[in-house]
């Protein structure tokens, strides 16, 4: 997989430390990846999970330049389900700190693979995971729903309501164990959560050419 990336764009690995490096290194070297696209750092980690415990990236144009910056979302390994979390939680900073940009911190626990953006201003996720106790205690929906907004700067968070959800998370639970029980919770949510986003897209666009139209 690496190998496949690294021929169109560069490659960063997290590793805790210089004999990880060197085990990485020889792995890749066997396998005949070059080094030149590939850039391991030292940033120790609890999980693997740098999906959902690593940076945001975000990019506004202004004056004319593109600004880049980090948004550091709390994080407890899946509503303190995998303690310790503290290196997980420290890689957003860290990551900055390396690449020299600014953060911005949210104080709020929120999991990268929760949501979804559509780049063009709307942002799906789900009630399941960002307002369940074990992540913010409870905070209403709305507060969560403006921590998302304003930290990733969009207008629109859809929540879809779609039958058959509730019995999904309730078989399956917020955070899944068995690897057969995830696949069949993956495969759900790409099935039905994804065409409810596609078909939020298509029909806001069609909204958008009628009101130009209109005007």
């Amino acid at each position: 997989m690496i190998g496949a990336i690294a021929g169109h764009e560069p490659v960063h690995l997290n590793v805790p430390n210089a004999n990880y490096e060197r085990i990485v290194r020889e792995r890749l070297e066997a396998a005949g990846v070059g080094r030149r696209r590939v850039h391991l750092h030292h940033i120790a980690t609890n999980e693997c999970w740098t999906r959902d415990h690593g940076p945001a990236f975000v990019q506004r144009t202004h004056r004319g330049c593109r600004q880049t910056a980090v948004v550091d979302w709390g994080f407890n390994a899946w509503g303190g389900k995998y303690p310790p979390w503290d290196s997980d939680d420290a890689v957003p900073t860290r990551v900055a700190a390396l690449l020299g940009l600014p953060v911005f911190k949210a104080d709020i626990v929120m999991e990268g693979g929760a949501i979804d953006v559509n780049g063009a201003g709307t942002l799906l996720t789900t009630t399941s995971c960002l307002l369940h106790p074990n992540r913010n205690g409870g905070m209403p929906r709305a507060d969560v729903e403006r921590y998302l907004k304003a930290y990733y700067g969009q207008r629109h968070v859809v929540r879809p309501g779609l039958t058959g959800w509730a019995q999904v998370r309730h078989r399956y639970g917020s955070s899944v164990d068995d690897a057969q029980d995830k696949l069949q919770y993956d495969l759900f949510y790409i099935k039905h959560l994804s065409l409810a986003f596609d078909l939020y897209i298509v029909l806001e666009t069609v909204k958008t050419v009628l009101v130009r139209r209109g005007s």
